[in-house]
């Protein structure tokens, strides 16, 4: 049954298009291998692929294309390059593991219809080993890196991708693409300030814990201070992303702005518990609230 994995929308410059789409044409190897490409190393061989005039224009060709979002039709030559078996290395896996079939009838399967030579070796295997295998197989988690050739096609401006495939290897590689390891999110000139918001956030939290079980009400007052050095903080922080100097481009101001946010959000949320316990002791709201 066909299935439908939305594309991430990505309204890529035409920088990023060409780029993309020339490492998938470079990995995949669009212009089949002629036969004196057949008689050179691998390298060669992809060397020359890269380089030839029907490359070129295939590059041409699906870089003008994806100006218009089109769907992509995905089949098994992505989940092979994702690690997993090709239907006819399966398929010899399956043979290997019938060891007392006989050899005239193995020999002559193999010159069959591949859906039917499989379902032969799945009658013989039993269903037991045949669910086996095809769970030892299949059954794993697919890993990729983020230079993947199935990662670099989901980052394509595709409106949609469809496949027959049974695997997960485009949900995986649209996961992949959403992050950005290894990258760091904070730039390092910003590092000791998030490092430090980190560290009140968590001190914060440690001394909640301490406030409602003793009901401490000085302890909530002090609370108030470092809820104001995590203010001082998320200030500088401001400064630093929206000064002239900042060299960084927008997602990692949003990703400061976000993690700034959180952080200020975890203190308030402590000085609220805190005076909350001030008022169970006290039957007053905490006289610093006024000063």
């Amino acid at each position: 049954m066909t299935k439908n994995v939305p594309a991430r929308r990505v309204d890529a410059p035409e920088r990023l298009v060409e780029r993309l789409t020339r490492a998938v044409l470079d990995i995949a190897g669009e212009v089949p291998a002629s036969e004196e490409h057949k008689s050179r190393s691998p390298e060669q061989r992809a060397r020359a692929i890269a380089s030839s005039a029907a490359n070129r224009a295939a590059l041409k060709n699906l870089t003008a294309a994806m100006k218009e979002k089109p769907l992509a039709l995905v089949g098994a030559g992505l989940s092979v390059a994702a690690g997993l078996p090709s239907w006819n290395a399966l398929l010899t896996e399956m043979e290997h593991q019938l060891e007392d079939l006989d050899l005239q009838y193995r020999y002559a399967l193999r010159d069959a219809d591949a859906l039917w030579r499989a379902e032969e070796y799945r009658y013989y295997l039993g269903e037991k080993a045949y669910q086996k295998l095809i769970k030892d197989r299949f059954g794993a988690p697919v890993t990729m890196k983020p230079d993947s050739v199935a990662v670099q096609l989901v980052k394509l401006p595709f409106r949609h991708f469809m496949t027959t495939n049974y695997d997960d290897v485009l949900t995986t590689a649209h996961k992949v693409a959403r992050l950005r390891v290894p990258e760091v999110a904070v730039p390092k000139e910003l590092e000791p300030t998030i490092s430090r918001m980190a560290t009140i956030a968590e001190v914060m939290v440690g001394r909640v814990e301490h406030i409602i079980a003793d009901r401490d009400v000085e302890a909530a007052r002090e609370l108030e201070e470092a809820d104001e050095e995590m203010d001082r903080l998320r200030r500088s922080s401001f400064r630093e992303l929206l000064g002239a100097d900042w060299a960084h481009g927008v997602e990692p101001a949003i990703d400061i702005a976000l993690l700034g946010r959180y952080y200020e959000r975890i203190a308030d949320h402590a000085v609220s518990i805190a005076r909350r316990v001030v008022f169970l002791v006290t039957g007053e709201q905490p006289a610093y609230l006024n000063s």
